[in-house]
């Protein structure tokens, strides 16, 4: 099987083993001709996209639970990202053959998150300091 690539253009990076996710349930978010939901964007999984998920139709809590990884549509993300309930992305398992738009859209929310755990790590150290 032919390397692919994350979005760092670096090696793909495995998304989930326990469970194993991904079309080939190998892992990895890869990019197969015959998946039509194109599963390239790895994300953690929280309660508040599973229930979003299950309402759209797509209940996945037979197969994942919240806080493990797994690979999603890449068109599931997007739509959960519209809502405002889009799951933290896992860059470097995430692969590079996802829709330019729907990058762009990861990035963005990358950043956020990142932004929020900073903020969350300095209250909790104010909070330490206090007590």
């Amino acid at each position: 099987m032919e390397q692919q690539l994350n979005l760092k253009g670096e090696s793909l990076q495995a998304c989930g083993l326990n469970p194993a996710t991904g079309y080939l349930r190998d892992g990895f978010c890869r990019s197969i001709n015959h998946d039509y939901g194109v599963h390239t964007v790895c994300a953690k999984m929280n309660p508040e996209f599973l229930e979003y998920t299950a309402s759209q139709g797509n209940d996945l809590s037979s197969v994942v639970s919240s806080g493990q990884n797994w690979c999603l549509c890449q068109d599931r993300w997007e739509q959960a990202y519209q809502a405002g309930k889009s799951p933290e992305v896992l860059v470097e398992s995430t692969n590079l053959v996802t829709k330019p738009n729907i990058r762009e859209h990861i990035y963005k929310s990358t950043k956020r998150t990142k932004q929020k755990k900073k903020k969350s790590l300095k209250k909790s150290k104010k909070i330490k300091k206090i007590s």
